[in-house]
């Protein structure tokens, strides 16, 4: 009989230890999602202060205004061969749609 209640009574521990775990790591999860909202909110301030302070018609004053000749960048490096797109197309599975 006491070697029920003392069995009892560490499966109550062990339990009462795992949902203390549990808690645990709720609270670094909701910790982190703060700091990851903090963090994305800074992102999307400094995206819009970039945004507002850089318009393409300023770009391009400034860059008329430099006497250096600019190339436009290519969509590839040099280096690399163009896609056969043909090919990829072929040999690919349409996307299903999903709703």
């Amino acid at each position: 009989m006491i070697a029920i209640v003392l069995a009892f009574g560490v499966i109550g521990l062990a339990l009462l230890h795992v949902r203390q775990q549990r808690v645990n790591l709720t609270n670094e999860i909701k910790v982190l999602h703060e700091e990851y909202r903090h963090h994305e909110q800074t992102l999307w301030q400094l995206q819009t202060e970039i945004a507002v302070r850089v318009r393409p018609d300023q770009i391009r004053a400034t860059v008329d205004q430099e006497s250096v000749d600019w190339q436009p960048i290519p969509m590839r490096p040099l280096a690399m061969p163009a896609a056969d797109t043909q090919t990829i197309i072929e040999g690919s599975e349409p996307i299903p749609y999903v709703d």
